[in-house]
């Protein structure tokens, strides 16, 4: 790559490392991160493929589904269940089953715990409120026994069911499955006055009662056109007046009436939810309700064959907790102080999980998340702190205390980092507890044959493997103060890749401005606050990964300014690209 100008103007030196890789491992390290220890690992190996079923109810103490008793269970009392080798989940070789734990009826508040039958823990699952019913999505771990057990710690008797859509296989099964790509997380379908969005076209109006609507997701925001067999997204019901549920199924099948969101009056209801997605590419909402209700669809990332090898498989673990805020537990200092209206607090989540998955890639983690004595209602965004609020939804929250649990798949930044933003106009406590996590192979580590990159600087190092081309190479470019253009890299052959930086920057001007580094892929300007350079003399050195692939990526040093908000940068002469 090359970027001169012969403008005069601001000038920085920088030395400039990018990396290319196919699944995501460097040629350049990312920063060491030291785990903690003693935390419990799974029983199953790690590398578990997705497989998609038909929904089905695997447990329901209102019926006595799945040989539970058909009773309210006690404060303090569990039910357990067989699941492995149950309505299409195999015998043997389960990993982890995907779940929706819901409650009716409770009597009390209270929190239940989901975990295999001989390995229980003290973290919540889903926590309810008194006269309301609620749910949440779960990836519950299956040790030997195949066996689930749901504890009750109300101070009151409720109903429980557990319904299950999908299954993690062991890779080394003779059975394919489906592996895991992340996304932006971004509003693939919005009801609302004002967040109008998704396709196809609809003007702002709420699903009526008893009703549905068709939404495509094939092909919508950074989703495949075709080959998608699932999707992962958080799904909200809005603006509703009395209870109801949500539920969801491909377009061309049956509704198995199974909710995914149970909703509540005068508040807002979430989940998470993996659906399967059939070759129309569409899905079906119903609204099992009697009154009309919003719907705000968010995704998360989906699944598709694993012959490719290029997406990630899933490792579950003992639950793991990763931060609380009541307890002061990996927060700064210690502090047990709730989060403020519009805070953000921000953590190590891979020291706090002890995962040593960073030599292959940065995992995106199973979190479940746990809203606490809230003062207002409001919802928190749960994301890589190097990428900033994406404005989304993981969690939505009541008043008067209310505790909420949500389930979400967040991937920490290449320092391990997770931040949460606390969306309202009260406080929050916060629990967040991890369930297992999904990585990609690494590829070799060491360099076997020299290759040059496209623009012929010199190569420090490069590989060429099959299913991709890395590429290493290190230039010192003088830049001022408007690039002659963007140097772009193109690849074929096993995209997309993975990029990443490493660079020193100086700048010996006084104008007020700093210096950014902005990655342009795929019709996306992926920079954010991270990758500007401040202070004096502007110097600093900065390695970075994106943390997702591209087809195409589009490198510039450019000038930048703060605006206003610690994520508002004004880059000068750093433009959208052609």
């Amino acid at each position: 790559m090359n970027f001169r100008d012969t403008c005069s103007g601001w000038r920085a030196i920088v030395a400039l490392s990018v990396v290319i890789t196919g699944t995501a491992a460097l040629l350049v390290a990312p920063p060491q991160v030291r785990g903690l220890t003693g935390i419990a690992r799974a029983d199953t190996a790690g590398g578990s493929q997705f497989h998609t079923i038909t929904p089905f109810m695997l447990a329901d103490t209102r019926n006595g589904a799945g040989g539970v008793p058909v009773a309210k269970v006690s404060p303090g009392s569990a039910i357990t269940f067989q699941a492995a080798g149950i309505g299409g989940v195999p015998a043997t070789g389960v990993s982890a089953i995907v779940t929706n734990v819901s409650v009716y009826a409770a009597d009390a508040f209270g929190w239940i715990n989901a975990y295999p039958s001989d390995q229980p823990t003290t973290i919540s699952t889903l926590t309810y409120a008194a006269n309301e019913t609620t749910n949440t999505e779960d990836f519950t771990r299956l040790t030997d026994t195949g066996q689930v057990t749901l504890k009750n710690n109300g101070s009151g008797t409720v109903n429980i069911a557990v319904s299950v859509r999908g299954y993690f296989l062991d890779a080394a099964s003779a059975t394919a499955g489906n592996e895991y790509y992340p996304v932006d997380s971004a509003f693939l379908y919005d009801t609302r006055v004002g967040k109008v969005t998704g396709s196809p076209a609809h003007a702002a109006a709420p699903i009526p009662g008893n009703s549905s609507v068709t939404v495509d997701v094939a092909g919508q925001l950074d989703l495949p056109a075709s080959g998608v067999t699932a999707v992962a997204v958080n799904v909200a019901a809005l603006n509703q007046t009395a209870q109801g549920a949500l539920t969801v199924s491909p377009s061309d099948q049956i509704d198995t009436s199974l909710p995914v969101v149970n909703y509540n009056p005068n508040e807002t209801d979430s989940s998470f939810v993996v659906t399967q997605l059939t070759a129309t590419g569409k899905l079906t909402f119903h609204n099992k309700g009697t009154v009309p209700v919003d719907l705000a669809v968010s995704v998360r990332g989906y699944f598709k064959g694993a012959s490719d090898g290029t997406g990630s498989t899933y490792t579950p673990t003992a639950t793991a907790l990763l931060l609380d805020t009541l307890t002061g537990f990996n927060t700064a200092g210690g502090s047990t102080a709730s989060l403020g209206a519009g805070e953000t607090i921000t953590f190590n989540a891979i020291q706090a999980a002890e995962l040593d998955a960073l030599d292959q890639d940065e995992p995106v983690l199973a979190l479940n998340i746990d809203a606490r004595r809230p003062t207002n209602q409001g919802w928190l965004a749960v994301y890589s702190s190097e990428d900033g609020d994406p404005g989304v939804n993981s969690v939505n929250f009541d008043d008067d205390g209310e505790s909420t649990n949500g389930f979400d798949l967040v991937r920490p930044d290449s320092r391990g980092n997770v931040s949460i933003t606390n969306h309202s106009a009260g406080t929050v406590h916060l629990q967040v507890s991890m369930r297992g996590y999904f990585t990609t192979p690494a590829p070799p580590a060491e360099p076997t044959e020299s290759v040059d990159d496209e623009s012929q600087e010199i190569p420090e190092g490069g590989v060429a493997v099959d299913g991709g081309r890395y590429i290493h190479a290190v230039d010192i470019v003088l830049f001022q103060q408007r690039g002659e253009g963007w140097g772009w890299l193109y690849w074929s052959g096993g995209a997309p890749y993975k990029v990443s930086t490493k660079f020193n920057i100086q700048d010996q001007s006084a104008d007020g401005y700093c210096i950014a580094m902005v990655i342009y892929g795929d019709g996306k300007n992926l920079t954010n606050k991270n990758w500007v350079v401040c202070g004096a003399s502007h110097q600093k050195y900065l390695p970075y990964t994106l943390g997702r692939r591209l087809y195409n990526a589009g490198i510039r040093v450019c000038r930048a300014k703060w605006s206003k908000g610690i994520d508002n940068w004004k880059y000068s002469g750093c433009t959208a690209p052609s």
